[in-house]
């Protein structure tokens, strides 16, 4: 089980050994547990967040499977009789080895996530088949051609001659124009771009010379093979912009930006700077403990971003909750921080995002995703700090 005491570096070094699992990893998440075991149901959960139920995913970002395993993880804990990576494996397989992985280190192997699946040890034991070629492939095959949505239960096996094969979805290579208020995670999305922003930054690289963190308005980028739209959505609705797509600040000409800026919610004084900030980092990775360009902690995005408007900050999520003074989730201000907790307590505190106008916050999330925008009506957090 990874030691909770010692030194940040200490707690480092651990993870890197055994290869951590999860992907919501701050410095101020990592919590204790006693006792094993959780029901399919509530791995389902944890999948859910983790990777949108898609049991066979594989972005490139070195985490694999439905419970989002990294290759060493995966190795260490048995998986390599099952299949060389997780995303190799059946449903099934993956849970039997995320239990041994639960034994060892408890639901802190995926701190974020774990929370909000209800993940703890001492639930009932799951009932999974391991043979090869189980049901769960069939599961991990929906899910991965419609990420993004939400997860089906699988049919019943029928009784009756299965029937012909259904065909694959359709695909289409094409293209997108930015436009004012895009990023790359939002268009992966709303095209349909198999293998998220990960993939879409893999085929634009010619392009977004400056990073993924960087995109202009009129760039053309190239979408590559993506799944046909559902039967629902027009021509015209795949080509626009999303209505509700969030406002994120683009390094661009200042007529784009202000295009980009003008239907957020004012930002006054120095916390602008703090705003700008935050949403300049949209894009860039998630890493346990980091403080800089080259990664980010919830944490040590919230209080790099709130430096930039003079203001000083501890550097741990619980710190920074016990450091503010609680404000009404009905009365947000640009730069209020917003805390996820897991007793409604400062103590409790294990993620920590900076709201951004309008319903919506800037995050550093974690391995997956990175740092991205969001909407508190996706994942409201448990209460909010203004210091």
């Amino acid at each position: 089980m990874l030691p909770i005491t010692g030194t940040h570096s200490t707690a480092r070094r651990v993870i890197a050994a055994t290869g951590l699992v999860g992907l919501g990893l701050t410095l101020p998440c990592i919590t204790a547990t006693t006792a094993s075991a959780a029901p399919v149901s509530v791995w389902d959960k944890v999948a859910s967040c983790e990777s949108t139920n898609d049991w066979s995913i594989d972005t490139g970002n070195g985490f694999y499977g439905g419970l989002q395993f990294t290759s060493s993880t995966w190795a260490a804990y048995g998986g390599h009789q099952y299949a060389s990576q997780a995303n190799q494996a059946t449903k099934d397989q993956q849970i039997s080895v995320a239990e041994k992985v639960l034994a060892d280190q408890g639901p802190g192997a995926w701190p974020v996530c774990s929370i909000q699946a209800g993940l703890t040890r001492g639930g009932a034991a799951p009932v999974v088949d391991t043979s090869a070629g189980s049901s769960s492939q069939s599961t991990a095959t929906t899910h991965s051609a419609t990420r993004g949505t939400q997860s089906q239960d699988a049919a019943p096996a029928a009784a009756a001659p299965a029937p012909a094969a259904t065909p694959a979805p359709a695909t289409t290579a094409t293209s997108y124009t930015v436009v004012a208020g895009d990023w790359l995670s939002t268009i992966a999305q709303n095209q349909n771009v198999q293998g998220g922003w990960q993939k879409l930054y893999e085929l634009n690289k010619s392009v977004l010379t400056e990073g993924p963190d960087t995109i202009y308005p009129g760039e053309q980028l190239s979408l590559g093979s993506v799944a046909a739209a559902p039967a629902t959505t027009t021509a015209s609705d795949t080509a626009a912009a999303p209505a509700a797509a969030p406002s994120v600040k683009l390094t661009s000409a200042k007529s784009s930006a202000k295009a980009a800026t003008s239907a957020k919610q004012a930002v006054s004084g120095s916390m602008g700077a703090a705003i700008s900030f935050a949403e300049s980092k949209l894009g860039q990775a998630y890493v346990y403990g980091g403080t800089s360009n080259g990664g980010w902690d919830c944490s040590g995005l919230t209080q790099a971003a709130l430096a930039q408007a003079g203001i000083s900050v501890p550097r741990v999520a619980a710190d920074q909750a016990a450091s503010s003074t609680h404000v009404s989730l009905d009365n947000l201000q640009p730069g209020d921080l917003l805390f996820w907790s897991n007793n409604g307590a400062d103590s409790g505190v294990y993620h920590v995002a900076i709201y951004t106008g309008n319903g919506q916050y800037v995050e550093a999330a974690n391995p997956r995703a990175g740092v991205k925008s969001d909407t508190i009506s996706n994942w409201a957090p448990d209460f909010a700090g203004r210091v």
